[in-house]
């Protein structure tokens, strides 16, 4: 029987464990466990980090060393696991004494009040730090904050900056001794030195974990030898070329065949300084547990300009992959993981894999569900488990040669006490070969692609075509000409690239459509482009949409019944009229699990090397607002099902906050709920009945973070507002839309030169062109630019394109936060030209210009738009000459002639009047006489009208993170 202290000892770790849950944190107490020799315990706390244990040892401080003593029991040499997973830290917790002699009670509430829990850390490579005064809140802080994964706390950013400096130092080194800087959007040097320092630090990974007795004859025995700075540089060839006659062909072929093209000078200097940093980097655990060469290449992309591409970030594909592998989930509770056969048969593809972010995330989860499933719960075989999820279920396609390499490097990297014989990673052949054979990359998979599903493949760093297609393996290529899309796929994880046809958008680019705007060749983009068009016909993707719909189809074409897809796709797949057919697919052949989308409002802007961000997105260097989205697809899907929607109001900023999220989402109940762990308020999840959506213009639930808004977007897009109805249609049914802008000012096709001088004399026509905050700050506008007829046009030209000239004009994008005005009707019919769009009635009645102005700088109007709008960051506003065509407006046609006349008539009284921006709505006296006029002239009660523009205001993408009360 214990005595009275250890049983309050005992009930004190179970409170801390519960309160540490209320603040977010996964805590256990009083868990069992055996060590690497056999030996068993039982941990205080064990608290789950995703990939790692920590463990917490408490006792009071008056009785013993403050845990310290058990705590460091607990990080044994190899490390003790507990679920599968190693224990890489623990924590000391000292209780003050008088914790000891209250009662039961009284010491739990003191327990949460006091700030004199006496706290140290220890990682199994550190020393022990000072003693510090926490409280509970303190320590669930600094357990969310630390970064775990790596052995010393180190912060990924760090690391990752670390390499990117030591990899452009390299890269001056080789251009000073001569090494080419290569075409425009490529750094072959910059390159060249990411390869090695990939090399060295996965040799220093072979060199600390891979036993020399499990190496195949002649190689027995013999240890991977460890990169040495002084090293000269041949040593260092004939090192790498004896650890290629044994494996890991896709890390050390491309090193040794860039270091043999290198001279040596150059080379010796530059590997002398990647070196130091490849053992120091290696050291450090992250690097096993994530996608670190990947960042550093992603890094490395947005500071040298190698392509414009994105990169999931790792707390995204955390959750993104945690959702996907839910334990709970059928797909996965009903196979039994641990066999080694059942493991076998899993298949998870990323057709667009880059550098294996999604890949690596999927694998840690899936690994994770093997200790979940298994019977015994060993956690001593995950070596195994991993290589046969490498060698047989991960499958990963990309065009880019270097993000192949990375993705064999990272997938391999996480076991390295292995030999892996094969990866399931190919290079596919991308652009026009042979004046005009179309190869689209892993879109060739398509059945009804050029190659009718059985895609092309190129060797992973020729750029000249291959005499046959190549399967990485880790001896070397392995010819295979022709690749199909795996068959039972369990699933498809992707973050594809978005680009979409449309307009040049900048002015120095005049070719349109520039869906594939990486191939230089105008001829072979428009071939690439016909190709796609046509291989997309029979498929719910689109050319508009972009190349994200044309993955979804892709994917929606190969996974099996029963399994999932899982994608980070741009916001507008969620409410963007290009984005219909896909909407309805996914409605009509899966069930939908999961919608995720973030209103972070913070931007995280460009500082040194690091790149900027907006934490709308899942995707690191980017400024494209995004969702991510989990589906099972079912042959019979029930309209029963329920649509979890969830709105973050923070993103993840690392991966410890990630695992807590997808530890609270999947714990969530069938119920919507508020997301919280102790004060901090996460965002909201709703569940909405799948059949709701059905027939639905968008998913109105991703639009806002509050989703008493999103209900009043839908009911506005159906007719509904409080009590009233309201007659809304699509602006094109009513409405012409004006020339698009480079029709109209385009070096190439445009019909006239602008000029921002509205005081010109020459001869020429009017124009509404910029829209600058400082000077648009009311409903009626005069012209601000002046558009002379270029020499080479004919008046017929001139006076079609005058044709569609208007006196209203609709501002494409605006800023919520700065700008005033959403639309302005000029003092005399003319175009407007890249901010505005003029819009023309299809039947002229009096008041409707001036009664369609109102509606859509009103509260009402601007929640429409923002729903249907491009919203790229919060307080940001954008739409195409597409996407507004399919704006819900209201209905002038259903109007009388009595309603036009009101609202011509408020619009004269107002129309002079100072706006203020959209966000300071509760403040501004004139858009309060707008909101009034709209409610007066609709039959819309106005207290209804208030409650809508409070949440308005409140929501970040309105207010941009300023929230107005």
């Amino acid at each position: 029987m214990p005595d009275k202290g250890e049983t309050r000892e005992d009930l004190l770790n179970m409170q801390l464990s519960k309160l540490l849950g209320t603040l977010g944190v996964s805590a256990l107490a009083k868990k069992g466990y055996r060590t690497p020799s056999g030996t068993t315990g039982e941990f205080d706390i064990i608290v789950d980090m995703g990939s790692h244990m920590v463990a917490l040892e408490a006792e009071f401080v008056h009785k013993g060393d403050g845990g310290r003593g058990d705590a460091e029991k607990r990080l044994t040499e190899p490390a003790t696991f507990f679920r599968g997973k190693p224990v890489m830290a623990a924590y000391a917790v000292g209780y003050p004494k008088e914790l000891s002699t209250l009662d039961e009670t009284e010491s739990f509430d003191l327990l949460l009040e006091t700030g004199n829990l006496s706290v140290s850390q220890k990682f199994h490579t550190t020393e022990w730090t000072p003693e510090t005064s926490y409280s509970v809140e303190d320590l669930a802080q600094e357990l969310l904050d630390y970064w775990i994964q790596t052995d010393g706390g180190q912060d990924l950013d760090e690391i990752t900056k670390e390499a990117s400096d030591v990899i452009d130092l390299a890269a001056e080194i080789l251009e000073a001794h001569g090494h080419e800087t290569g075409e425009k959007g490529s750094d072959p040097a910059a390159t060249k030195a990411l390869v090695w320092l990939n090399a060295l630090m996965f040799q220093q990974l072979l060199h600390d974990n891979l036993p020399p007795e499990t190496l195949p004859p002649p190689h027995a025995g013999k240890q991977i030898p460890e990169p040495d700075p002084q090293q000269d540089v041949v040593d260092l060839r004939e090192q790498w070329k004896e650890i290629l006659e044994i494996n890991w062909w896709p890390i050390f072929n491309a090193a040794s065949e860039s270091l043999n093209q290198t001279s040596p000078r150059g080379a010796q200097l530059a590997i002398e300084q990647l070196k130091r940093s490849a053992s120091k980097i290696a050291s450090k655990g992250v690097i096993r547990q994530h996608d670190i060469a990947g960042r550093i290449y992603h890094r490395l992309l947005e500071t040298r300009k190698f392509l414009a591409t994105n990169y999931t970030s790792i707390p995204a594909a955390i959750v993104l992959s945690g959702l996907a592998l839910d334990s709970e989930h059928p797909l996965w509770s009903e196979r039994n993981l641990s066999d080694r056969a059942t493991l076998a048969d899993v298949k998870i593809v990323d057709p667009a894999c880059g550098s294996g972010t999604l890949l690596m995330a999927a694998l840690q989860n899936l690994i994770n569900l093997t200790h979940d499933s298994s019977a015994s719960g060993d956690p001593y075989e995950s070596g195994e488990l991993i290589q046969i999820v490498l060698e047989n279920g991960l499958y990963g396609f990309d065009v880019v040669p270097g993000a192949i390499h990375l993705a064999a490097s990272t997938l391999q990297m996480s076991e390295t006490s292995r030999l892996i014989s094969a990866l399931n990673l190919w290079r596919m052949e991308y652009g026009v070969f042979n004046s005009n054979e179309v190869r689209l990359g892993s879109l060739d998979m398509l059945k009804s692609s050029p190659s009718k599903g059985s895609a092309t493949q190129q060797e992973l760093f020729e750029t000249s075509r291959a005499s046959g297609g190549t399967h990485i393996t880790g001896k070397g290529e392995k010819a295979q000409y022709k690749v199909a899309f795996p068959t039972d796929v369990d699933l498809i994880i992707a973050n594809p690239p978005y680009t979409r046809a449309g307009g040049p958008g900048d002015e120095a680019n005049e070719e349109w459509n520039p869906i594939f705007g990486s191939l230089l060749a105008t001829a072979h983009r428009t071939a690439m482009t016909d190709a796609l068009k046509d291989t997309l016909k029979p498929t719910c993707g689109s050319l508009m949409a972009g190349l994200g719909s044309a993955f979804v189809a892709l994917a929606d074409e190969n996974i099996k019944p029963g399994g999932r897809i899982a994608f980070v796709l741009p916001a507008t797949a969620a409410t963007g009229s290009t984005w219909q057919a896909v909407r309805n697919r996914l409605l009509e052949r899966y069930e939908i699990d999961w919608i995720i989308s973030s209103h972070d409002p913070e931007i995280r802007g460009k500082k040194g090397k690091r790149p900027g961000r907006v934490f709308t997105s899942f995707s690191e260097s980017t400024m494209i607002s995004e969702i991510m989205l989990v589906a099972t697809r079912k042959q019979f899907p029930s309209e029963k099902h329920s649509v979890k929607f969830v709105n973050l109001k923070y993103n993840p900023r690392n991966p410890v906050s990630a695992h807590m999220l997808t530890k609270m989402l999947l714990e969530t109940s069938g119920s919507s709920a508020d997301l919280t762990s102790g004060s901090i308020f996460w965002g909201s999840t709703r569940h909405i009945p799948q059949g709701n959506l059905l027939g639905k213009k968008a998913w109105f639930h991703t639009a806002f973070l509050k989703s008493a808004l999103c209900e009043v977007a839908q009911d506005l897009a159906d007719g509904k507002i409080g009590k009233s109805k309201v007659a809304i249609a699509t602006l094109h049914e009513h409405w012409h839309t004006g020339p698009y802008h480079n029709n109209i000012k385009g070096k190439k096709q445009g019909v006239f030169v602008i000029d921002d001088n509205p005081d010109d004399l020459r001869e020429g026509y009017p124009a509404l062109h910029h829209h600058k905050s400082s000077e648009i700050a009311q409903l009626a506008l005069s012209a601000n630019a002046w558009m002379t007829p270029r020499k080479e046009k004919t008046k017929s030209e001139v006076d079609a394109m005058l044709s569609r000239a208007s006196r209203l004009q609709f501002g494409l994008e605006i800023r919520t936060n700065t700008q005033r005005v959403s639309a302005a009707i000029t003092d005399k019919a003319m175009l407007g030209v890249r901010s505005w769009i003029s819009l023309l009635p299809k039947n002229n009645r009096d008041g409707s210009l001036e009664t369609l102005c109102l509606w859509l700088n009103s509260t009402l109007g601007m929640v429409l738009r923002l729903v249907f709008s491009n919203r790229p960051y919060p307080g940001r506003s954008g739409m195409t000459n597409t996407s507004v065509k399919t704006l819900p407006v209201i209905d002038i046609s259903k109007l009388t002639d009595s309603q036009l006349k009101r609202g011509s008539e408020l619009y004269t009284q107002i129309c002079s009047e100072p706006l203020m921006p959209f966000h300071l709505t509760l403040q501004d006296s004139t858009r309060k006489a707008i909101d009034t006029g709209i409610c007066d002239l609709l039959g819309i009660d106005e207290s209804t009208m208030t409650q809508i523009a409070q949440m308005f205001v409140n929501e970040p993408v309105v207010n941009g993170g300023k929230p107005i009360a």
